[in-house]
């Protein structure tokens, strides 16, 4: 296995594999995770050497852990960096964005919201991208209805 240079228990999720559908979501706080992991989890997640893995290999699902572990750290600072995963959708034909990462905003909350609406309204964005983020404001919305 290749060495990817991340801290434990960040480097654990690596070894994870395929996770299961939303309903089966780890508690990554049972495997040590906590807020000072969150500058190495948005590190994993944009990592190119995770994302480019073979189907089989468990390192491509690390991105999907790291960015689920994100949502229950309610990590307000990986907002900008999970918007950018919105053109996967159209780019890499990845359902996995399409349908978590509305989730995992939802559990980050209303401080995503204006980098979300900005996304949204930006015709430049590719159509699945901007649907994901139009759902991750419902998200938000239906977690917070003051939001």
């Amino acid at each position: 296995m290749e060495d990817y240079d991340y801290s434990d228990p960040v480097a654990g999720m690596i070894k994870l594999g395929k996770p299961e559908d939303l309903k089966g979501w780890l508690d990554y706080q049972d495997l040590g995770i906590r807020r000072e992991h969150i500058p190495d989890l948005i590190r994993l997640v944009l990592d190119k050497r995770l994302t480019s893995s073979d189907v089989n290999d468990s390192a491509l699902w690390a991105g999907v852990h790291a960015w689920r572990a994100l949502g229950h750290l309610e990590a307000e600072d990986a907002t900008e960096p999970l918007i950018q995963l919105f053109a996967w959708i159209d780019a890499k034909d990845d359902d996995w964005v399409l349908e978590e990462l509305p989730v995992v905003f939802g559990m980050i909350g209303r401080s995503a919201i204006p980098l979300l609406a900005d996304y949204l309204a930006d015709q430049e964005h590719a159509l699945f991208g901007r649907i994901a983020a139009a759902h991750a404001l419902s998200e938000i919305g239906g977690r917070e209805a003051e939001a």
